[in-house]
C-alpha cells in the first residue's frame, strides 16, 4: 500500500501536473506516513490538515512528520474566530505557531470549507454560516489585514475574496511589496480591549498593522498609511499607491531544480519545500 502510495504521488506530480498536496484528516493515520510520501516524490508544497485546536498537537504533529510538511494553523483560526472582530483584541497577540516559532509551517486562514457551513457553529466559523458576508464587511477586511500582514503561508477564503477582491488584493499587493514572508519578524506592540498593534518585517521594508477602535491613528515617522479601514490601518515604510507598483517591487517566484532537490526563489532569496530560507 505504502508503495502504490508513493506512486501515486509522483503520478500526481509528474504527469497529471500538480505542484503538492492538501492531506486531509492527518489525525487519521502517523505522521510518518505523510513524510514518507513527500520524500519519495519531493513535491513543491504539501499542508496537512490536523485539526486541533492546540498549539502543542499541532507541534508535534510537524514533529511526527519531521517537519516534512506545513500545517493549517487551526490554533490561530480559533484565536481569530474567538475575536470575531469584537473587543478581544487581547486574542491576536503571538497566537497559533508562531508562539512556538514555527510560522514558516504555519498555513493561516480564517475560515475553509469545514469550519463555515456549519449550522450549529459547532467548528467556531469567522460569521455564521448563514450570513452574507457583505454584512460584516469591517470584521472580515480586519480579519483580512491581520492574515495577510503577519507571517505564515495565507489561505485567503474565497467567500472573502469573492465578495472584496478589490481590497483583499490590495492587502496582497502591500505584503508582496514589502517582501513579508512566511518567517518575518513581528514585533506585538500593543494587545488590549479595542486595540493590537504590530511591527512586521519583510524584505523590502516594514509594515505597522494597528486594529481596534482604540488604536493609534498617528503617523509613525518614516511610514505612509497604504490602507485605511474601519477598524484598522496599514502603514508601510514602501509607497504603495497601486496594485502594478507592488508587483513590479515583488518579482514572480521561480522553481529551481538543484540535485534533485526543488526549490523556490524570489527576491534574491532561495527556500525548500518547507519553506525554509536557505540563501
Amino acid at each position: 500500500v505504502q508503495q502504490m502510495c508513493e506512486a501515486y504521488c509522483k503520478w500526481m506530480l509528474n504527469t497529471i501536473g500538480f505542484d503538492g498536496f492538501r492531506y486531509d484528516m492527518t489525525r487519521g493515520y502517523a505522521g510518518a506516513y505523510l513524510s514518507q510520501y513527500n520524500l519519495a516524490s519531493e513535491p513543491f508544497f504539501s499542508v496537512s490538515e490536523y485539526w486541533m485546536d492546540d498549539v502543542a498537537s499541532v507541534k508535534n504533529h510537524l514533529e511526527s512528520v519531521s517537519y516534512n510538511t506545513l500545517a493549517f494553523d487551526f490554533p490561530l483560526k480559533k484565536k481569530i474566530s474567538t475575536w470575531k472582530g469584537g473587543a478581544a483584541y487581547s486574542n491576536l497577540k503571538n497566537q497559533g505557531l508562531r508562539s512556538e516559532g514555527l510560522s514558516r509551517f504555519a498555513v493561516t486562514f480564517i475560515d475553509n470549507h469545514d469550519t463555515f457551513h456549519r449550522s450549529d457553529n459547532q467548528d467556531g466559523e469567522f460569521i455564521a454560516y448563514n450570513t452574507n458576508p457583505a454584512d460584516k464587511r469591517n470584521e472580515i477586511l480586519a480579519a483580512n489585514a491581520y492574515l495577510l500582514m503577519l507571517p505564515g503561508v495565507p489561505c485567503v477564503f474565497w467567500p472573502h475574496w469573492y465578495t472584496f477582491r478589490s481590497e483583499i488584493k490590495t492587502m496582497i499587493a502591500i505584503r508582496k511589496a514589502l517582501g513579508i514572508h512566511s518567517e518575518s519578524a513581528v514585533t506585538d506592540e500593543s494587545a488590549a480591549t479595542n486595540t493590537y498593534s504590530a511591527t512586521i518585517t519583510g524584505h523590502n521594508g516594514k509594515a505597522i498593522l494597528r486594529m481596534g477602535s482604540a488604536r493609534d491613528t498617528t503617523m509613525p515617522q518614516g511610514y505612509y498609511l497604504v490602507y485605511h479601514g474601519e477598524l484598522f490601518d496599514i502603514y508601510s515604510t514602501v509607497e504603495v499607491t497601486s496594485i502594478d507598483q507592488a508587483a513590479v517591487a515583488q518579482p514572480a517566484a521561480e522553481k529551481v531544480l538543484e540535485n534533485g532537490v526543488l526549490y523556490i526563489e524570489r527576491n534574491g532569496h532561495r527556500y525548500t519545500m518547507q519553506g525554509i530560507m536557505v540563501k
